[in-house]
């Protein structure tokens, strides 16, 4: 949990991605600048970690593998 946090604070998906072999989803940014496509790629980290963490916990709940 602590990587996935350190991860999400700063906008990283590349260790979980070497940890656990989970590629990176695709994405789509909206941004008209570089400044926004940047952010636009942050959420879409932050969202994608925040979805692992909410499923680690899920699966945590009932004791799935």
């Amino acid at each position: 949990m602590n990587m996935f946090r350190n991860c999400w604070r700063v906008g990283d998906w590349r260790p979980i991605e070497l940890e656990f072999g989970i590629a990176w989803p695709q994405y789509h940014l909206r941004g008209r600048t570089p400044e926004e496509e940047l952010a636009d790629l942050i959420d879409d980290v932050r969202h994608w970690i925040s979805t692992l963490i909410e499923l680690s916990c899920s699966h945590a709940a009932r004791r799935v593998p």
